[in-house]
């Protein structure tokens, strides 16, 4: 008909099979909606939350489609054991990550792409193991390169300087090979102790 059905009971309303139902309008001003069992529920379309949700568990499966988080506010994480993501992470925006803690015993850190990559601290970058540099640049214009410790520097390879340099003690092993001092200018040795030989 063109009119409503209202069901007012106390025990309520118990559907024991299948219910099709076209269109649902369910108003929780005199309680909460509840969906209990040991089944689940099969949500087979589009669903659309304006309000707030809290899910205490969620497995969200990405077999027919990309799941997608948009908007123009942020997303706040707060947990006390963090968060376990076991597969690849593709973030194509800026991402803000004020402490973080790199495990690489599943695999390599591998930074890659057209662009640099900046560290701007107060307190500099700080590396207590080996580091392999394929290719360097060091650019004092902000301060001096320090390089100290108990330990020496082991260069296997040619160093060319263009620029004054000064050593305060040098030591030439020619073991290796001979020690060569060439170019059209001249050599200039000017001690108070003069020079031995």
């Amino acid at each position: 008909g063109s009119n409503r059905v209202y069901i007012n009971a106390d025990q309520g309303l118990v559907v024991d099979t299948h219910t099709q139902l076209d269109q649902v309008s369910i108003d929780t001003h005199d309680g909460e909606l509840l969906i209990d069992g040991p089944n689940g529920v099969n949500i087979d379309t589009h669903v659309d939350i304006d309000q707030h949700t809290q899910l205490d568990q969620v497995t969200i499966d990405t077999d027919d489609g990309e799941l997608l988080i948009h908007g123009s506010n942020n997303i706040h994480i707060t947990v006390q054991d963090g968060i376990d993501i076991d597969t690849t992470l593709d973030v194509d925006q800026h991402a803000q990550l004020d402490q973080v803690t790199i495990d690489t015993d599943d695999g390599d850190t591998n930074i890659i792409g057209d662009n640099k990559v900046y560290i701007n601290t107060d307190q500099g970058l700080i590396v207590d193991t080996h580091a392999q540099l394929d290719q360097v640049t060091i650019d004092t214009n902000d301060g001096e390169l320090l390089i100290n410790g108990t330990n020496g520097i082991n260069i296997d390879t040619h160093v060319d300087i263009d620029q004054h340099a000064q050593l305060d003690q040098v030591t030439i092993d020619t073991d290796d090979g001979d020690t060569n001092i060439i170019g059209d200018n001249k050599v200039y040795i000017n001690t108070d102790q003069g020079l031995i030989v």
